[in-house]
This record gives structure tokens, C-alpha cells and sequence, in this order.
């Protein structure tokens, strides 16, 4: 648990707080693992596929990396 815990965070760090489902796959984190954190209130739902951290700050530069992320146009 805690090392899904430090591959979301350290994902999200990167890329202003926001992380997709396929990043989250690629280190073991699965899609009911992300059901049960979007519950908890830990990871937050932006976009199809893209979620941020709960605790990371919001601006419109994350909005807009949402966007990019779930339209497919950055990885």
C-alpha cells in the first residue's frame, strides 16, 4: 500500500499534482486502488482518466494539464 502511495506521489509531483490512470497502471496501481482513494478523498477526479491529489494545490496550469492528458496530446 505504501509503495503505491510514494509511486502516486512522486508521479504527481512531477506533473503539478495530476496523475492519469495508464501512469498509475504502470507502477501497480490499479483501477480499484484509485476507486478506493477517489472515495477516501485522497485523489480527485479531473478529467476522464485523470485525477490529481487531493492535497495539491489547484491552479489553471493543472486544469489545462488535465486537459492535455486526457485528450491524449502529452503522456
Amino acid at each position: 500500500m505504501l509503495d503505491r502511495e510514494a509511486a502516486i506521489a512522486s508521479l504527481s509531483h512531477r506533473l503539478l499534482g495530476v496523475v492519469t490512470l495508464g501512469q498509475m497502471a504502470e507502477r501497480g496501481v490499479d483501477r480499484g486502488a484509485v476507486l478506493l482513494r477517489t472515495r477516501a478523498g485522497t485523489l480527485v477526479r479531473m478529467q476522464p482518466g485523470v485525477y490529481r491529489l487531493a492535497s495539491a494545490p489547484t491552479s489553471w496550469r493543472q486544469d489545462v494539464l488535465a486537459a492535455q492528458l486526457a485528450a491524449g496530446l502529452m503522456e
